[in-house]
């Protein structure tokens, strides 16, 4: 485990808020090394959200997850709420 606290982006609070007023169930898991930020279930479906500010980069934790769960399609670095939103709009018309 680092040594280093986590701390959550300054537009994390906005997004997982806003999810969660679109009616989505959120956990928030920004705190536990390696994994994503969110988890969200929204219209039956799950997705993993890495909440970033724009040109910040993955961790090297956070970038295993991601090739871990590559061939799921779950996982995605957002940057604003519009962005979650517009991801979990695409999967439920893909359907």
């Amino acid at each position: 485990m680092s040594k280093y606290a986590r701390k959550a982006d300054i537009n994390h609070a906005q997004i997982r808020d806003g999810l969660r007023a679109c009616g989505w169930r959120v956990i928030d898991v920004f705190r536990f090394p390696g994994m994503l930020d969110l988890m969200c279930v929204a219209r039956g479906r799950f997705f993993w959200f890495e909440v970033k500010q724009e040109g910040a980069k993955l961790t090297p934790a956070e970038e295993r997850t991601f090739e871990f769960m590559a061939d799921t399609g779950l996982c995605h670095v957002v940057y604003s709420l519009e962005d979650a939103i517009v991801i979990i709009n695409r999967v439920d018309n893909n359907l």
